[in-house]
């Protein structure tokens, strides 16, 4: 943005034209206010990356089961559970721990789409297998909605990891950025879901 960035002890004619007024004369409030600014940008993709991923494959799974199998992909309860274990609380987490760097506003759908449309397609393709063997196998449409859950939670909580990816091997579709906190949050989350049996009403 062009902005007309004057101090306090400036002409009035300066003053009238500006944009920003520094009340000091140092510049170094301008850094802090860009790099907040940055953190706040960074963190807000960083959130739709996970959001446009939920949106996308639930359309895709739903589609799928809907044409080829029957039911539901899961319950009510269990979207919830989903919504929260991935989506929620890995939010504000990204969000704390986002951190400043450049970003070019014409690389925005280009960055969310090379990572948005390869996760959905992957994450509804599993959600459509894991669907199909269980009720196949156990033909009982809430055992598989339950296995769906693990299994959308599971690569939700994956997701997580390769927005914020701690090592290079796993910087596909995010810049990487070798920040451990979000992989631990996941571990947790991840410990949390597994030791409790609040997911499994059938």
């Amino acid at each position: 943005a062009n902005l007309a960035i004057v101090t306090k002890n400036s002409s009035q004619a300066a003053l009238n034209e500006s944009d920003i007024v520094l009340l000091e004369d140092s510049p170094t409030v301008l850094h802090q206010v860009l790099e907040k600014g940055q953190r706040i940008l960074s963190g807000l993709l960083d959130i739709l990356k996970l959001y446009l991923t939920q949106v996308f494959y639930l359309v895709l799974l739903i589609l799928s089961i809907v044409l080829f199998a029957t039911g539901f992909p899961y319950k009510s309860t269990q979207g919830s559970v989903i919504a929260v274990l991935t989506l929620t609380i890995p939010s504000l987490a990204l969000t704390l721990w986002a951190s400043p760097g450049i970003k070019h506003s014409d690389d925005f759908g280009r960055m969310l789409a090379h990572f948005v449309l390869p996760a959905a397609v992957t994450t509804s393709a599993a959600g459509v297998v894991v669907y199909s063997y269980f009720l196949e196998r156990y033909a009982d449409i809430a055992y598989a909605q339950l296995s769906v859950t693990h299994t959308l939670v599971v690569t939700g909580l994956l997701l997580v990891v390769f927005v914020r990816p701690p090592i290079r091997l796993l910087a596909g579709g995010s810049k990487y950025s070798a920040d451990w906190k979000p992989t631990l949050l996941v571990l947790f989350l991840l410990i949390v879901f597994l030791d409790t049996d609040f997911y499994s009403a059938r």
